[in-house]
């Protein structure tokens, strides 16, 4: 880590955690690197939360540097407003096609902010109570061409609006492995569809995650990007905020029984290092103990990699061939094998097995794009 990175790493400390001193070397802040550092990470909102809040005789930004993280933080916050009016409609609309739901990340993640409009948000991934023939023919009725995942389909009804219907939250490669996670979603499931909360601003309500469910959703949806191609400090920061709601010894303890079933503790271990170093949570939050070898090459990872690995150069294919590109992609998980084998060697077998999958659903519900 160099040490603009340690000084960035401490602003969003300050910005994220509304009881922290400002930091005591600001004078020495590169703010078009701060702004540069948030921007790759998807956390300019969270960074100009942090400007918001350092005294008036601190050094700032120069005036058009300040203006561009203020305009960053005004489409953040007009973006929120949007996606926050469209998953209320959403979950509205699918009781009304008769499927409870659920949002996952994004919307709900932002309620647990200081400011939920602080957070950068995405797309909108919403989770639905139904059979995957039924979802999958009634985003078909409304969108024929709609691609189909394993664990989502597209659902591009709203221009500027990227929507994603979960059949299930999140899954992993390795078959056997995800066998146990979607027998755990299904057991938690009926409390999902009836956690209402409001959004901001009245724009109405809808569905999250219970806490419990989210630490082992979230935490799992982390670990699979982290294999397959990277994770920003966007998803360690909700990751944060997740934990700081706090949790019971009891929980704590079925939260690691759940890590442990699922293959994940030693994963844990890691990103609580990155909690606890990185970001500054209180040791009273951690669902388990920190291993700083494992996290100190996971936050390495996290900064190199950016907002889902986008900032990475590393092993990227600079060809044409589509299938040597697939092939190529399919192979990055192995430089983790050491680490977590059961997952990260296994997606090659995944990648064709899904293509499988999807030959078989095209014969049961007809033609998609694979």
């Amino acid at each position: 880590m160099t040490a603009d990175e340690d000084r960035y790493l401490e602003f969003l400390r300050f910005a994220i955690d509304e009881s922290k001193p400002q930091p005591a070397h600001i004078e020495q802040m590169n703010w078009q690197g701060l702004y540069d550092f948030a921007k790759r990470h998807a956390v300019l909102g969270v960074a100009y939360h942090g400007i918001q809040r350092m005294d008036a005789a601190a050094p700032r930004p120069e005036t058009d540097l300040e203006f561009m993280f203020y305009g960053a933080a005004d489409r953040i916050r007009r973006k929120n407003i949007k996606l926050n009016m469209v998953a209320a409609k959403l979950s509205e609309n699918m009781l009304k096609e008769g499927f409870r739901s659920c949002i996952i990340k994004g919307q709900g993640n932002a309620l647990m902010y200081p400011d939920p409009m602080m957070r950068q948000s995405g797309d909108i991934d919403i989770w639905l109570d139904g059979s995957r023939e039924d979802i999958f023919r009634m985003v078909k009725r409304d969108v024929p061409d709609a691609d189909n995942q394993y664990h989502h389909i597209d659902y591009p009804i709203i221009k500027g609006v990227e929507i994603e219907i979960h059949y299930v939250p999140s899954f992993f490669s390795n078959l056997y492995y995800n066998r146990r996670l979607q027998k755990y979603f299904d057991s938690v499931s009926e409390r999902q569809f009836c956690n209402w909360v409001e959004l901001p601003d009245g724009l109405g309500t809808i569905c999250r995650p219970t806490d419990d469910m989210n630490r082992i959703f979230q935490l799992s949806h982390v670990f699979k990007h982290f294999i397959n191609g990277g994770v920003g400090l966007r998803q360690m920061i909700d990751y944060y905020y997740l934990l700081r709601r706090g949790i019971s010894e009891e929980e704590r303890k079925e939260c690691q029984r759940l890590l442990s079933r699922l293959n994940m503790l030693k994963f844990a271990r890691g990103m609580m290092y990155v909690m606890q170093e990185a970001l500054g949570l209180e040791k009273q939050f951690l669902i388990t103990e920190p291993d700083e070898k494992l996290g100190e090459k996971l936050l390495f990872e996290v900064l190199t990699a950016g907002n889902f690995g986008r900032s990475d150069t590393r092993m990227k294919y600079k060809g044409k061939n589509k299938k040597v590109k697939l092939l190529w992609y399919s192979l990055r998980p192995w430089r983790y094998a050491r680490e977590f084998p059961a997952e990260s060697l296994v997606r090659p077998l995944f990648l064709a097995w899904h293509q499988v999958w999807k030959w078989n659903e095209q014969r049961k519900y007809g033609k998609h794009p694979g």
